[in-house]
């Protein structure tokens, strides 16, 4: 932080007023939120599915490495096209429309939708941070790109916490819906 903004009383309540970064600070928080709260319930929901916990990650290899693996022509292509909005609403359609498949609670619909979901999850993983240091201003992105991980940390907290109380109080299928 260069001395001019220390010496500007409230300047880190500007970073949570810029409207951008309020969004993608929101944003990391509502995406960790859901990645842990999905953690939450999906390991019994695979039992559930006949899969024994020394087997998930029958489910969990496969998923994580194709996500990652279709996740970089996502990247690649948003930046080239320069197009990153399109693709970034295209990443949190694919975590919406997977949350939805995962109602369905069947062993076949939870490893779809959570390869569907991995996409969004790490298009979004590697896209936000970016975007948060082009757009904090000058002299502000290492406080900007502070406030983003705590944020992100809070969520992963928040996921845990409400992700157990919801599935305990209404269960995985509604976990899943809300």
């Amino acid at each position: 932080i260069d001395s001019e903004a220390l010496a500007r009383p409230g300047f880190i309540v500007e970073l949570f007023r810029h409207p951008q970064l309020r969004l993608l600070n929101l944003g990391v928080l509502v995406l960790h939120l859901l990645l842990t709260a999905i953690f939450v319930v999906l390991p019994s929901q695979l039992q559930a599915n006949g899969l024994a916990a020394p087997e998930h990650w029958q489910v969990y290899l496969p998923v994580f490495v194709a996500a990652f693996v279709l996740m970089v022509p996502l990247m690649i292509l948003s930046m080239r096209r320069q197009q990153e909005k399109g693709y970034f609403l295209f990443a949190i359609g694919l975590l919406t429309v997977s949350l939805l498949l995962m109602i369905n609670l069947q062993l076949w619909t939870l490893a779809l939708s959570l390869l569907l979901f991995f996409i969004g999850f790490n298009y979004l993983e590697a896209s936000m941070p970016a975007l948060v240091s082009r757009i904090a201003p000058a002299g502000q992105k290492g406080t900007a790109m502070g406030i983003y991980a705590s944020l992100q940390f809070f969520g992963a907290f928040l996921g845990g916490v409400l992700g157990g109380a919801i599935s305990g109080e209404m269960g995985a299928t509604m976990l899943f819906a809300l």
